[in-house]
């Protein structure tokens, strides 16, 4: 089952956002972001997934007063420390994008999350 933020997450979000220069892609264009968390286990290659940030498309956006929505997966988060689960956000958050077009998702690639990886390793949600 999901659950919405009861506004931690935003709060955690907000605080990022103000904490790391290069967001301010986030700060200056208004870009609405939806959080909730999830009560579900999920994998991928046998792999946790953490977290995981989608745009909301064309053909939701109707019902959804939203251009991004990211979700926390429980059972896979509990364990986190704050510093981890923090870097975490900062990692979803930095999956949106935006140019000409219009918002979009940057996946997931060395260059991308470079910083993250330079600064906490590539073990990073190990912190």
């Amino acid at each position: 089952m999901n659950r919405l933020d009861d506004g931690k997450l935003q709060k955690l979000a907000n605080y990022i956002i103000k904490k790391y220069e290069h967001m301010e892609l986030l700060k200056d264009i208004p870009v609405r972001i939806a959080f909730q968390y999830s009560d579900k286990e999920k994998k991928s290659k046998n792999k946790s997934i953490f977290a995981e940030c989608d745009k909301v498309n064309d053909k939701y956006s109707l019902f959804c007063p939203y251009d991004f929505l990211i979700t926390f997966y429980e059972p896979n988060t509990a364990f986190l420390s704050d510093k981890a689960f923090e870097l975490l956000m900062y990692h979803e958050l930095r999956h949106i994008g935006i140019n000409e077009k219009g918002f979009y998702i940057i996946p997931h690639s060395v260059e991308d999350f470079k910083d993250i990886i330079e600064k906490y390793g590539i073990d990073w949600i190990d912190k």
